[in-house]
């Protein structure tokens, strides 16, 4: 009699320590998420300066610094915890690294994309 009740009592803790796991890890993914969600609108106004270069038959900046001077300072400041990866001769030209589970790329075309992390290796070597 003793044995079933103990079962079932170590079966309720494990099923409370799997929900509280799932709850945990969904609290970190949205907060990552939300993260990435308040750096998209400085995302797509870079990606549309890069589009306007393009448009106009214009070259694409050197360097990273040169491109987030099109950007004002809240604008800047949201991207300082991000990581950045620019280089004008690849495609995609723009790389941002937000968190560990989100980002975003902007193609040669000046086209923004969100990028989950786990396929940040695929875009870097993307040609």
């Amino acid at each position: 009699m003793k044995a079933p009740v103990v079962i079932l009592l170590s079966l309720a803790g494990l099923g409370v320590l799997a929900l509280a796991a799932v709850f945990t890890f969904h609290s970190w993914s949205m907060r990552d998420y939300n993260e990435a969600e308040c750096i998209q609108p400085v995302v797509w106004r870079l990606a549309g300066e890069i589009r306007r270069l393009k448009d106009h038959r214009q070259p694409l900046p050197a360097s990273s610094e040169a491109l987030l001077s099109c950007l004002n300072a809240d604008e800047r400041g949201a991207l300082q915890k991000c990581v950045i990866h620019w280089d004008p001769l690849t495609d995609p030209v723009l790389l941002i690294e937000v968190n560990e589970s989100y980002g975003f790329t902007v193609d040669a075309g000046g086209v923004p994309q969100w990028l989950p992390m786990h396929l940040r290796s695929e875009a870097l070597t993307k040609e």
